[in-house]
């Protein structure tokens, strides 16, 4: 096995001939990503598409996603220094502007992209969704030391749960066993995000709600949680606005078009996805839980089986946000509600009185009625010893 840009340095000189073996290797790609797996059903190269209508049409793959749409996908292996132009963007976005393609997929092998490839790609009406080689560079796959060793190559190996997350699952699943609601504190750098993943696997959740702060943060737990899966699921990313500003210690912002996997805000694809059959996973930032719930209010959409708040203490705080729509079972149906977090959010009794003598209600976690009990917990002082 090999690092990413030792693999791309294998392929063959001409670049002729080595645009077509990266175009073989994104086929296998799409097919063997943990997080791409969750979304494609099949694939084809562009000569082997049976819809295909010319045989040079800046197309090189296309592929079926698991919702029935149709993506056309542009493959480049450029050097790392190449910034991608609009004049290598042009035929691809015009050849793929037609009825029967729903969205586009920009695969490359550099991070630079000109403000003008930028702005058409942001501008097109059928989204483009961008796969770039930080991208590659983080993604859950042993790469093939060369094309040769394709057929050999395969997804990084799963993690499996350590002693004190073993024990954070028993404790979760024995909690809601009496309780519809309840908080996971563990510190940071104990692997909380797997651990989520797998109570939601121990209490076989086949619709499942996580919400987080932030696109990047989304990004990340969309990455863990394809990794580690034990049973497949699918997957739709939530998000209604281009950017999620920065809050607090969270990371730079995050652009919608720069999340390697398709976001959507539009309350009919939440809906239609949620009436799918099959286990499913919504990953969504707080900021869009008005959308989720807004679609709940359809009788006929079924309530969510998990609802897993991440980074929960943010939930904590001025009733009635975005943040705190979780909080609340007639915006956000779910049977059970996990709040998982490092650092719980209290207020003191003279916070909360000078708060209701402002006409506003301040809710902690260390209200059992809005949070539930503490099931587990991991702090600080007892992850490091």
């Amino acid at each position: 096995m090999a690092a990413f840009p030792d693999f791309i340095a294998s392929l063959d000189a001409d670049p002729l001939r080595r645009g077509k073996q990266f175009e073989v290797f994104v086929k296998w790609f799409l097919q063997h990503d943990p997080g791409w797996a969750t979304q494609v059903d099949q694939v084809w190269l562009w000569h082997e598409y049976p819809g295909r209508w010319g045989v040079d049409c800046g197309i090189d793959l296309v592929f079926r996603h698991k919702s029935g749409e149709t993506w056309a996908v542009q493959a480049k292996c450029y050097a790392a220094h190449h910034d991608i132009t609009k004049h290598d963007v042009d035929k691809f976005l015009s050849e793929s502007n037609r009825a029967g393609i729903a969205k586009r997929l920009l695969i490359a092998t550099t991070d630079r992209m000109g403000a003008n490839a930028r702005q058409v790609c942001d501008a097109q009406d059928k989204p483009v969704v961008r796969y770039l080689l930080a991208h590659f560079e983080g993604a859950n796959v042993d790469y093939p030391a060369s094309m040769a060793e394709l057929p050999v190559a395969a997804r990084k190996a799963k993690p499996q749960p350590r002693e004190h997350q073993a024990e954070a699952i028993a404790a979760v699943a024995a909690a809601f066993g009496t309780a519809d609601r309840g908080q996971l504190i563990m510190a940071c750098g104990t692997g909380k995000t797997f651990t989520t993943l797998w109570i939601k696997e121990r209490l076989a959740s086949a619709s499942t709600l996580v919400l987080l702060p932030s696109l990047g943060l989304l990004a990340q737990t969309l990455h863990e949680w394809t990794l580690a899966a034990n049973e497949p699921f699918e997957v739709l990313c939530v998000c209604s606005d281009d950017t999620v500003a920065k809050r607090g210690g969270d990371e730079a912002v995050h652009s919608v078009a720069d999340v390697a996997f398709p976001v959507t805000s539009a309350t009919g694809d939440i809906r239609e996805f949620l009436l799918r059959p099959g286990p499913k996973v919504v990953f969504s930032t707080y900021q869009s839980s008005p959308l989720i719930a807004q679609v709940q209010l359809d009788a006929a959409v079924p309530p969510f089986d998990l609802a897993i708040a991440d980074e929960a203490h943010r939930c904590a705080g001025k009733a009635g946000s975005d943040f705190s729509a979780v909080l609340d079972a007639r915006r956000i149906r779910a049977a059970k509600r996990l709040f998982a977090t490092a650092t719980p959010r209290t207020y003191s009794t003279s916070v909360k009185k000078a708060a209701g003598e402002r006409g506003t209600d301040m809710v902690g976690m260390d209200d059992p009625a809005v949070f539930g009990h503490v099931a587990y917990a991991l702090p600080f002082g007892e992850a490091i010893r």
